[in-house]
């Protein structure tokens, strides 16, 4: 069986700029063992991206935290995986070239740390995972209907 999952990322909380992009992918783990196999990552890897690029045009990825990761192959991860995000290779190849203080992350490039951090907390890897995921082209057409007053 598999999930389609949505990943969104930005500002989804109502009380700021609310601009988010969605990424999808089609998973071979339900939605919560997703998000504790994310923690898991985290607590491995010490590292949380939900406690960067939280403010206003931040989108700083620290120096230390993206070497933790590069130490535990996120550079490898890039490799295999950016065809999947085929329309946003050279954006991300080009925000790779700007590291002084730290990363310089895209929607897509955090989509793909995320989903690194998210391998790396599968329980059952030895040194393979055993999550399978792909990303997910979600084609839908959207009728805006009005009713701008009722969301105020």
């Amino acid at each position: 069986m598999s999930w389609i999952i949505e990943l969104e990322v930005g500002d989804s909380s109502g009380d700021g700029h609310n601009i988010t992009e969605s990424f999808y992918i089609k998973s071979s783990q339900p939605m919560n063992q997703v998000e504790k196999m994310y923690k898991t990552g985290c607590k491995k890897l010490k590292v949380d991206l939900n406690k960067y690029a939280n403010a206003y045009e931040d989108g700083l990825l620290p120096k230390k935290q993206y070497e933790i990761l590069n130490k535990a192959g996120l550079q490898y991860f890039f490799k295999k995986h950016i065809e999947k995000f085929d329309k946003y290779a050279e954006p991300i190849k080009d925000r790779e070239k700007y590291y002084g203080d730290g990363l310089c992350m895209t929607t897509a490039l955090y989509t793909l740390i995320w989903l690194f951090i998210t391998e790396q907390g599968d329980h059952n890897k030895g040194d393979q995972t055993s999550w399978e995921w792909s990303l997910h082209t979600v084609d839908s057409n959207k009728i805006t209907i009005g009713g701008y007053g009722l969301l105020a």
